[in-house]
């Protein structure tokens, strides 16, 4: 199945800043967004029903790469909520968690109103 990715400005900074260490980012995102497929990943809990997958690093593999946080409620559509260094850290923190299920139900919301949820 193709996606429709909708990039948040939290993954986006995120990205921005990785990328400054990681001058192969751009690529290892392009490969992940490639083969991606939703429904393969686990739920988060307290996270609203965000899931989380593990991107490979060039040269590093899965557990030397990123964790990527997304959302996804529609057929076609999901949103890539924020992207970290595996390496720095494993996992959300509880805040984290707290932001994303916020972005998670402003992202409904919206969907709500269009009348796409």
């Amino acid at each position: 199945m193709r996606y429709r990715f909708v990039f948040t400005d939290w993954f986006n900074h995120n990205l921005k800043t990785l990328r400054k260490h990681n001058p192969n980012l751009r690529a290892d995102l392009e490969v992940f967004l490639g083969t991606f497929e939703a429904e393969a990943h686990p739920i988060i809990p307290g996270t609203g029903g965000a899931r989380k997958a593990r991107m490979k690093s060039k040269g590093k593999g899965k557990r030397g790469g990123y964790g990527v946080i997304y959302y996804w409620a529609i057929e076609d559509t999901v949103w890539l909520v924020t992207i970290y260094d595996k390496v720095k850290k494993e996992d959300l923190s509880a805040d984290e968690k707290i932001r994303v299920q916020k972005l998670v139900q402003a992202i409904r919301d919206e969907q709500s109103e269009e009348g796409d949820l």
